[in-house]
């Protein structure tokens, strides 16, 4: 196994107040031997004691999370290890695979070569719009994470929205809401619950007369790009209604004059 976190404490006893004979950053290769309670008994550079299972991975695990950044800005944003789980889950799940090399893909997967390809490529926070976003987006009060991830080969994007076990998010995630977008540059930005926003269905608004505005129940998800606005891309608000999620043109146009 390897460490996935940015570091890992190394405990006498499978309990978090035991004490620490050692501490290891990311990376670590560390021999397991068994789990039990949340805990795996390692050893590590010729010691020997617990790690959280949380702050670990499988080879399978941490080589896709290895090379899921297509940029530096996403490494950043996905710091923390149950993000990282939840992705490298979502990949093993549907046999996906990130940029890894051919060797490392070679010895951990039988079908190597059979596989997609996909990595996230997050933005500067500069921009209006990115690979990532988290909260609330199904009002079970519990926070969820959004990513757009796209195909290496076909370049496309594809939204997904996590959820997370309350009592083990970092071992029990789902998708609870998939997407394939059209092109490889529409990425999402947050709004937050409370917010005044179209509600409307896909009809794109008419300002005149003026279009109502909802307030919005829980967090929401706008999807648009960060092109220069002469491309006319449009926006549009992804939104859970208690039953499903419903996307929300946000786009206006100017009533024609008669």
């Amino acid at each position: 196994m390897y460490v996935l976190s940015g570091k890992a404490n190394l405990r006498s006893d499978p309990e978090v107040n035991s004490f620490k004979t050692g501490q290891y950053k990311y990376g670590q290769e560390v021999k397991a031997f068994k789990k039990e309670d949340g805990w795996v008994n390692v050893s590590v550079e010729g010691k020997k004691g617990y790690i959280s299972t949380s702050l670990l991975a499988t080879p399978k695990e941490f080589h896709i999370v290895e090379s899921i950044f297509g940029t530096k800005e996403s490494e950043k944003k996905l710091k923390k290890t149950v993000y990282k789980k939840a992705l490298a889950r979502y990949f093993l799940e549907n046999n996906y695979i990130s940029n890894i090399p051919d060797e490392t893909v070679g010895k951990y997967w039988a079908s190597a070569g059979n596989q997609e390809m996909w990595q996230i490529f997050c933005v500067s926070n500069a921009e209006r719009f990115n690979a990532v976003a988290t909260g609330d987006f199904d009002g079970d009060k519990l926070n969820d994470a959004a990513f757009v991830l796209k195909n290496l080969d076909t370049e496309k994007n594809r939204l997904i929205i996590i959820s997370f076990d309350k009592e083990k998010p970092d071992e029990i995630s789902k998708v609870i809401y998939s997407m394939d977008f059209d092109d490889d540059f529409s990425l999402v930005r947050l709004i937050r619950r409370g917010n005044r926003m179209y509600l409307n269905g896909s009809e794109i608004q008419e300002i005149k007369p003026n279009p109502k505005r909802t307030t919005t129940k829980v967090d929401a998800l706008l999807i648009g790009t960060n092109r220069n606005k002469s491309f006319n891309d449009h926006v549009n608000l992804l939104i859970y209604d208690g039953e499903n999620f419903v996307l929300h043109s946000q786009d206006i146009k100017k009533k024609e004059k008669k």
